[in-house]
């Protein structure tokens, strides 16, 4: 993934970022639940390079961010690769990851 489009995936500030990422997936992409949506970065907010991007995001209910981000990494992961593929139609969950290491 080059580093083009995931500037040009990048929207101004946090609170857009999660508007839009809400109003693009519609519903939890792990449970399909349309209650208490919430925006989740795939990639932890700490990677600056990822943080704005709509690539990095996907809308899930409360409770479904909780436990992702609440339990050990292999839940986690478990729930982002799942809503990754309900949202975008394939999972490149080891993409983003190998991106926040790049230099």
């Amino acid at each position: 993934m080059t580093d083009e489009i995931l500037e040009a995936s990048n929207v101004s500030n946090e609170t857009k970022w999660s508007a839009e990422i809400k109003k693009r997936d519609k519903f939890c992409k792990y449970c399909g639940s349309v209650v208490t949506l919430q925006a989740a970065h795939i990639v932890g907010r700490q990677c600056k390079k990822l943080k704005l991007s709509m690539l990095n995001g996907v809308a899930l209910c409360f409770d479904c961010h909780r436990v992702a981000t609440d339990g050990d990494k292999k839940t986690d992961e478990k729930i982002m690769r799942k809503a990754m593929v309900n949202a975008f139609g394939f999972d490149f969950y080891d993409v983003l990851e190998q991106v926040k290491y790049d230099v």
